[in-house]
């Protein structure tokens, strides 16, 4: 089964991974950023190409909508446990009505809210352009990542919308189990915020393990890999 880390861009999501991967390997040391559990993200079109046999660069946005489910029914099919895979689109159906994230293998799926005042300040500052262009992203109805530009992206096109309708999708509209995390409530008390996603994934809180996986995701470890 699949819990969904559901977020707009630049809200926390590679935290909540990282905290997950901490807790969940129990280790002596931090884990790697960049090997962190769940894999690439959803739309990584890897997984896409590999699980279809055909590249998505070969198909048109309409199908590659259509074949998504059936891609993540393989990866949930072939995983021998919870997958926790990291997405930025927002919840959709197909143009067949059916869910883009399929129900019939998800377990749950975590929110991650951030307040867009302070997200806007983020985008601008991780796209390198201005706020203005940022909050223009914020408020297009049709925004979308990884759209064709010239060369081929490494992840498929991904539809967020406005920063209210992603929310909307995903809290009003999946009809999927979804936990609420506010990011502003975990930078506030991680510890105790991220054991109420581990009882909501249904695993065993050990509040030991849990402040170690706190402080091995603190923001400046999580800089220095980066």
């Amino acid at each position: 089964m699949i819990v969904w880390l559901a977020s707009y861009p630049k809200s926390g999501n590679t935290w909540l991974r990282a905290l997950l991967t901490n807790y969940l390997h129990d280790g002596d040391a931090p884990a790697d950023i960049n090997a962190l559990d769940g894999g690439p993200i959803a739309s990584s079109r890897l997984w896409f190409d590999e699980w279809v046999g055909v590249e998505a660069s070969s198909l048109p946005q309409r199908i590659i909508d259509c074949l998504r489910p059936g891609v993540y029914r393989c990866l949930a099919g072939e995983s021998p446990g919870t997958l926790y895979l990291k997405v930025h689109d927002a919840w959709g159906r197909t143009d067949r009505g059916e869910g883009l994230f399929p129900a019939d293998v998800t377990a749950g799926a975590i929110y991650i809210l951030r307040n867009p005042l302070d997200l806007a300040l983020s985008w601008a500052n991780h796209r390198g352009f201005s706020i203005e262009e940022a909050v223009v992203d914020l408020c297009d109805p049709d925004f979308a990542m990884s759209r064709s530009a010239g060369h081929l992206s490494n992840q498929l096109r991904q539809h967020l919308g406005t920063w209210s309708d992603h929310a909307r999708s995903w809290l009003d509209e999946s009809d999927l189990p979804v936990h609420l995390v506010r990011y502003e409530d975990l930078r506030r008390d991680a510890e105790a915020v991220f054991a109420g996603m581990l009882r909501f994934c249904g695993l065993e809180v050990d509040p030991s393990q849990v402040r170690k996986a706190v402080g091995f995701s603190a923001f400046d470890q999580l800089s220095r890999q980066e």
